[in-house]
């Protein structure tokens, strides 16, 4: 094995460092430097890993010895504990020994303890450890141990884990500024649907009254009469009602219209930002119904399934860094998995159905904008994976059942 100097085992002599550029030809030089100087960084970077978890240890490395000769006497130990293993494996250096059986042992002995600490490190592997160490190390910091170590291991890595970065706090950004996008739609088409319930509610109790007792339909204002109190406290709450949906459309309720969510849906439907609504026109109120219904039921899933995509994205890097699994194929993966999840959200409407159709001047307002179709958008979007693997299950059971069925019977005469 090596000696204390680095440069050969301790078996043989203490050989001299050899000039730069190595004494033998080129091959040579360039085979010692794939072996020795990548594997010894690699097997330091290993050693670091594992002996720097509580998870991990070293105590079970069992490495064969490269110098096991059963001849020699006294007899030698066929493998090397994890103290003598690691003790020869600190001492290995590059340039390695100009001795060629002692240059042979320190390769075996790097390749063989390589194989060793992946097994112990598994599911990291030397890659994703190196990866994971430059993601979350400084860049500007040649003090950072850990890091150097790993930009030696794998240099062709550092331009990746750059674009990764990047890409990270991108997404963090963009998942912030989703987040309050997808709050203020949320918040709007909620307040929308909790105006329109009202009026739909004011409308349904002033019909009941009306129709069991036909004369409240001519009450007047100034009238005593118990049940024309009633229709005449209606008719107040429903001019306050209508009050709040004017202002709501119009926006001019404390809020700016690009705050408005709602009111982007009103512009592509055909509303006049400059031309004021009135609450009580039917037929603007039903068609508000009608956008909100849309949003509810296709936007907003839509919208929390790029969101729940994004935020499984986040705290999927962030299992992995956790666990130094992190790799270059995860920045792919990010990408692909971003238009998934919003596809995801979009499908959630396809297979949701409100309870009732919006109709004018009735409806079940509550079951028509129920926002329930929201949750299994966030969901489709968080689990993207896991969605479209129910829809094959469903696709093959629905096509399986209507290939099994067999045809009718021919009729006989």
């Amino acid at each position: 094995m090596s000696d204390p100097s680095g440069a050969g085992s301790a078996a043989g002599p203490i050989d001299p460092v050899p000039p730069a550029g190595g004494g033998g030809p080129p091959d040579d030089d360039a085979i010692d430097k794939l072996i020795f100087k990548r594997d010894v960084d690699e097997v330091h970077l290993l050693i670091d890993f594992i002996s720097g978890r509580a998870d991990k240890n070293l105590t079970n490395l069992e490495i064969p010895n490269p110098a096991y000769d059963p001849t020699v006497q006294p007899p030698m130990s066929p493998t090397l504990n994890s103290i003598e293993a690691v003790k020869h494996l600190a001492l290995i250096r590059y340039p390695p020994s100009k001795i060629e059986r002692v240059k042979a042992e320190d390769a075996a002995l790097l390749l063989l303890a390589r194989d060793r600490l992946a097994a112990l490190a598994s599911p990291a592997r030397s890659a994703t450890i190196a990866y994971t160490e430059m993601f979350i190390g400084s860049e500007v910091d040649g003090r950072d141990y850990r890091r150097n170590l790993a930009v030696n291991t794998f240099p062709n890595l550092v331009s990746h884990v750059s674009k990764f970065k990047k890409l990270y706090i991108g997404l963090i950004c963009l998942t912030f500024i989703w987040l309050i996008l997808t709050a203020l739609t949320y918040w709007d088409v909620a307040m929308g649907r909790s105006i329109l319930q009202g009026i739909d509610q004011l409308n349904k109790e002033k019909a009941t009254i009306v129709q069991s007792n036909p004369a409240a339909a001519t009450c007047a204002a100034s009238s005593t009469d118990a049940i024309c109190a009633r229709v005449n406290t209606l008719t107040e709450k429903m001019t306050v009602a209508n009050s709040k949906l004017s202002e709501f459309i119009n926006c001019t309720a404390d809020c700016k219209p690009v705050f408005h969510v709602v009111r982007w849906g009103f512009l592509l439907c055909g509303f006049d930002p400059e031309e004021p609504v009135d609450g009580t026109d039917k037929f603007l109120t039903d068609r508000m119904a009608f956008v909100l219904t849309v949003f509810s039921t296709y936007i907003l899933p839509m919208m929390f399934g790029l969101l729940g995509t994004m935020i499984a994205a986040v705290r999927a890097i962030q299992s992995k860094v956790r666990d130094y699994e992190l790799g270059p194929r995860d920045l792919i993966l990010t990408l692909m998995g971003l238009p998934i999840g919003l596809v995801a959200g979009v499908a959630v409407g396809l297979f949701y159905a409100p309870s009732a159709a919006p109709t004018t001047g009735t409806g079940n307002l509550a079951g028509e904008l129920s926002l329930s179709a929201v949750g299994l958008g966030f969901l489709a979007g968080y689990g993207s994976e896991a969605f479209f693997k129910s829809l094959d299950a469903l696709l093959a059971r629905v096509f399986t059942a209507r290939a099994s069925t067999p045809p009718p019977a021919a009729r006989q005469n």
